[in-house]
């Protein structure tokens, strides 16, 4: 019994052997952010590692489009057509490298970091409003153009995990000072009741000016 307890152990280990024989770090790593789909945003990029895997330089392109039939809403109010252009780039310092962390019986790679991000851009938003005017005090509905350019810096710090076989998991955290421009094609209606309502139907950040929160994940391949 004992013989066949040592054979199968022997066995075992060599097969766990052969499976990490062949693990390697990569490269790269081809991104997707699947939260900025909230925002009808395809963000996408690549991740390129030094030769040390210590550190990385990261850059991501995001489109942003949405088209919506007003005749749907009962006031007249929402999105009419929304689009921007956003690029995002990010330098991570891995602490202890990016590396093969040894389990049980696999191997998978994975490691921390900290860094910055910068991002820039332009978004343009088309939006129905029904409002109070101040010039004829009356229920006014126009189309409204909101221009708006970004310009951020943020630290940032986070985890890269390898989930299974190339496919990994990025996490990650910061904050940092968010600048820009914002104008729009209305003049009878009372600003703070327009930058608000802006707010509120655009959220996610793309409005706001000072300190702004920095976070999010990415799904991505090895190669």
């Amino acid at each position: 019994m004992k013989k066949w307890i040592i054979l199968a152990c022997i066995a075992s280990t060599s097969l766990v052997a052969q499976s990490n024989k062949y693990k390697t770090l990569p490269k790269a790593i081809v991104k997707f952010a699947p939260q900025n789909l909230l925002r009808n945003g395809l963000k996408v990029g690549v991740e390129f590692f030094n030769d040390a895997h210590q550190f990385s330089n990261q850059i991501m392109f995001e489109t942003i489009y949405k088209s919506d039939n007003l005749l749907e809403t009962p006031e007249m109010e929402g999105i009419i057509k929304r689009s921007g252009f956003m690029v995002d780039y990010s330098f991570k310092y891995y602490f202890n490298g990016l590396k093969v962390e040894k389990k049980l019986i696999t191997e998978k790679v994975g490691g921390f970091y900290a860094g910055f991000a910068v991002n820039a851009g332009s978004y343009k938003q088309t939006q129905g409003m029904n409002y109070s005017s101040t010039k004829t005090f009356t229920r006014q509905y126009k189309a409204v153009d909101f221009k708006n350019t970004i310009y951020n810096f943020s630290v940032i710090g986070g985890i890269q995990k390898e989930l299974s076989n190339r496919i990994y998991f990025d996490l990650f955290l910061g904050a940092g000072i968010q600048s820009g421009s914002l104008s729009y094609t209305i003049d009878d209606i009372n600003p703070t009741e327009l930058r608000n309502r802006a707010d509120l139907d655009m959220g996610l950040g793309m409005f706001t000016r000072g300190v702004a929160p920095r976070g999010g994940f990415t799904v991505g391949l090895g190669i």
